[in-house]
């Protein structure tokens, strides 16, 4: 039985910045890149493809898929898991036990723990942003509709 943190288990072709601060029994996979200011938490693993720049620091425990790129200044939570191909921009805050699906953007700070998905179909970028800013209101739309059919109908107007 060996003594001790289990080593930090870094790919021969990752690129990790020897200031990035890696905690024990990290894995960091193939062709990764971990810039000067990273700190990853204690028994994380970063998937291949994936980079993380600026002051970020993940969580001890959270896994990170295959090309997931963490923007500056973030901080990721403990026992995390980051789908593949999703992105997260600089300066947010992720909440411990938070999973992010594969291929969400996260452009905003995710609080309280939780699935959070947010795959969207392409489509022609004018379409795509008349039918985001209508997504946005969906469901101010959809409780303005209940409250109309709780209404109880009024009589029709006889035409006399």
């Amino acid at each position: 039985m060996p003594l001790g943190p289990a080593p930090v288990k870094i790919h021969p072709t990752a690129i990790v910045d020897p200031r990035a601060r890696i905690a024990p029994d990290v894995e960091i996979g193939p062709y990764s890149l971990i810039g000067p200011h990273v700190e990853i938490g204690a028994g994380s693993r970063i998937g291949p493809h994936a980079v993380i720049t600026g002051h970020t620091r993940i969580g001890a425990h959270t896994a990170i898929a295959a090309c997931v790129g963490i923007a500056g200044s973030t901080k990721v939570g403990r026992n995390c898991r980051i789908g593949g191909a999703s992105g997260i921009s600089g300066h947010l805050d992720i909440a411990d036990n938070v999973e992010i699906s594969a291929f969400t953007l996260i452009t905003k700070s995710i609080s309280s723990a939780g699935t959070y998905t947010g795959v969207y179909p392409f489509e022609t970028n004018v379409e795509w942003r008349r039918n985001a800013v209508q997504l946005k209101h969906l469901d101010e739309l959809a409780q303005r509709v209940r409250a109309i059919e709780k209404k109880p109908a009024q009589p029709k107007r006889s035409k006399t």
